[in-house]
């Protein structure tokens, strides 16, 4: 209607100018991503006094840390972790491996590499699960049960540990815990973004970053990671300078697939971060270490 006003077809059918003006415009609201943590709330967030915290509110022990963790490590979504199946991790050659499902872009059984400290975490929670069900039944899940099971199984209506925690229980369990810590605003999902902005200051490209992450589009991993943005910040993505290439290829997904050409650029001036697999990692600030 503001175009028809404009061309001046409203007065020829009587339409009042002041009810065009009073009518929503039906613009489509802004898109806003979300900004990556700041250098102090990543530390804060990363810091071990405060993630025991974080363990110590959660009184029934539905595994707050190990979520945020897993997140934090692996750059997944906070669904994607919530659903992971009680067997999701395992050695593959000899190496850690997390598989999970993208659901969101329909991607199942995908696999990526995890730290060892990740994995030593993740296998803990196993045998806690586990342990419950033990408790309850006086017996150990047979193989058909273990894979029904969540890794982080609701405490309610769930007796055999089919259903995850509610994204909704989490989410309010490390929004009081940002909250204590009188961060300001944070959500969960801001730990996507630092990784991928870390992974393209580190020298990967957005194609490799694209893979990592899951995404379907270069589109939207520049929402995440913006190479015009790190420069505005004086941060220069290190492929965009001369530097040495470094290789490699990661089995990616539970069906054998292989990505390839996960090729990055690392400045010769900057300081080596840890290759995995051809993977350009970065620990946050602060983070524990294995």
């Amino acid at each position: 209607m503001r175009a028809a006003l404009e061309a001046g077809r409203t007065d020829p059918i009587g339409l009042d100018r002041a009810f065009v003006f009073a009518f929503p415009p039906g613009d489509k609201p802004v898109f806003r991503p979300r900004s990556p943590f700041h250098d102090d709330t990543a530390r804060a967030l990363a810091d071990q006094s405060n993630l025991e915290m974080l363990a110590g509110a959660d009184v029934t022990d539905r595994g707050a840390r190990d979520i945020w963790e897993t997140i934090v490590a692996t750059g997944r979504r906070a669904g994607e972790v919530l659903d992971l199946r009680l067997d999701c991790i395992g050695l593959h050659n000899g190496v850690p491996l997390l598989w999970h499902d993208q659901s969101k872009v329909g991607n199942y059984n995908e696999a990526i590499r995890i730290p060892d400290y990740t994995l030593q975490r993740l296998r803990e929670r196993q045998r806690k699960t586990v342990t419950r069900f033990q408790d309850r039944y006086a017996r150990t899940p047979t193989a058909e049960e273990r894979a029904t099971m969540a890794l982080f199984p609701r405490g309610y209506k769930n007796p055999h540990g089919t259903y995850p925690v509610s994204h909704s229980r989490f989410h309010t369990h490390f929004r009081r815990w940002v909250l204590h810590l009188d961060l300001g605003p944070a959500v969960p999902h801001q730990a996507r973004h630092t990784l991928a902005t870390k992974l393209l200051a580190a020298g990967a490209s957005l194609q490799h970053i694209k893979r990592y992450l899951g995404h379907v589009s270069e589109r939207m991993t520049e929402h995440y990671a913006e190479p015009r943005e790190l420069r505005r910040m004086g941060e220069e993505p290190a492929n965009s300078r001369r530097g040495q290439a470094i290789g490699g290829a990661f089995r990616c997904c539970g069906t054998g697939r292989l990505i390839r050409d996960f090729a990055v650029t690392i400045p010769s001036d900057c300081q080596s971060p840890k290759i995995v697999e051809g993977v350009v990692m970065r620990r946050w600030p602060s983070w524990p270490r294995p």
